[in-house]
């Protein structure tokens, strides 16, 4: 192997194996630095409302959408629903988190489906509608901030590692 290419091939490495001690520092210190504030959409019918909020090494995206139509469509403020009709799951809800700088690189996500009581997002069956990459690796830690671990890329791992390589 030619050395310029063998010095290349190095720098890749090197700059992929600190784009993955980055993310993981970014993972382990969530530091609450908001670039962007919250902001919210809600759409009709059917009810979806998105929430994203972006942190300096971290950020989060949360949608919560009603299934049924033969619920009642009244809300009550803070995200709070009217009570349900027995039996019947009326939210959906998807929480997607992701890490890395300067770009974000790895995430998780985690999915519920139920009543506003029936809720648990500790619970690891309710992600069974997702593959397994995506859910990320369970950590066993009792903190919901460090509950798992991302390993779904994004793009933004590529341009980190070539950032870094750099």
């Amino acid at each position: 192997m030619p050395p310029l290419a063998r010095r290349i091939l190095t720098c890749v490495l090197i700059g992929l194996l600190l784009n993955a001690a980055v993310t993981a520092a970014c993972w382990l210190a969530q530091p609450d630095i908001v670039l962007r504030e919250t902001h919210s959409m809600t759409k009709g019918d059917p009810f979806i409302h998105k929430t994203h909020t972006r942190h300096l090494l971290h950020s989060v995206e949360w949608t919560m959408q009603l299934v049924p139509s033969d619920l009642p469509k009244s809300v009550v403020p803070h995200g709070r629903w009217a009570q349900p009709r027995p039996n019947n799951p009326i939210v959906t809800c998807h929480e997607t988190t992701g890490y890395g700088f300067p770009f974000r690189a790895l995430r998780f996500q985690i999915a519920a489906q139920g009543g506003p009581s029936q809720l648990d997002w500790t619970n690891p069956n309710l992600n069974h509608t997702l593959p397994v990459w995506r859910r990320g690796l369970p950590t066993g830690l009792q903190n919901p901030r460090y509950r798992r671990f991302p390993i779904e890329p994004l793009p933004g791992f590529v341009f980190n590692t070539l950032i870094f390589a750099a």
